[in-house]
């Protein structure tokens, strides 16, 4: 029997890789789970990633990412999971637990000192060739967790995400 190593904490690179075994892949498949289940039901769900799911839903969810039967569970099924907070817990999660976080060590202090650039044409064009510098793993699961945050911007909902 071969024992698969845990997707919390183990390297983005190194779970798309595994993840790819389903066909090819950019970003991890639980990246993109959550975040199809978020946008299809969560919408107008207010203070989404602040709030904290219940333990047991985020604990049967973090169980079933981690036996890899992506197929035997859909995470926008509100009757199996009702607490949609759980979904973005287990996300918070595995963002957490990544040993090299999305936006790597190697840039991390160019990214910081992006932030002291006054000029936002220049802070622009800064930025985006750091993102072109990430890993493409990196890039791809960054690219769709902004757009996923984009369409709450867009939809006028961010006020309600970051209030506290």
């Amino acid at each position: 029997m071969t024992i698969v190593p845990s997707m919390f904490g183990r390297e983005l690179v190194e779970q798309v890789r595994s993840d790819s075994r389903w066909g090819e892949r950019r970003v991890p498949i639980i990246v993109e789970k959550c975040i199809e289940a978020v946008d299809a039901v969560a919408l107008d769900y207010e203070g989404i990633y602040r709030k904290t799911g219940g333990n047991g839903q985020t604990k049967v969810i973090t169980q079933l990412f981690e036996r890899q039967d992506y197929g035997a569970f859909d995470l926008r099924d509100t009757d199996r999971f009702n607490d949609i907070c759980s979904v973005t817990s287990v996300l918070k999660t595995y963002f957490r637990s990544l040993p090299v976080p999305l936006l790597t060590y190697d840039l991390h202090e160019e990214f910081i000192s992006s932030a002291g650039i006054k000029d936002p044409t220049l802070k622009t064009k800064h930025l985006q060739e750091l993102v072109d510098r990430l890993p493409p793993e990196h890039y791809y699961t960054l690219r769709l967790l902004v757009l996923h945050l984009h369409r709450y911007v867009s939809s006028g909902l961010i006020w309600m995400i970051l209030r506290c």
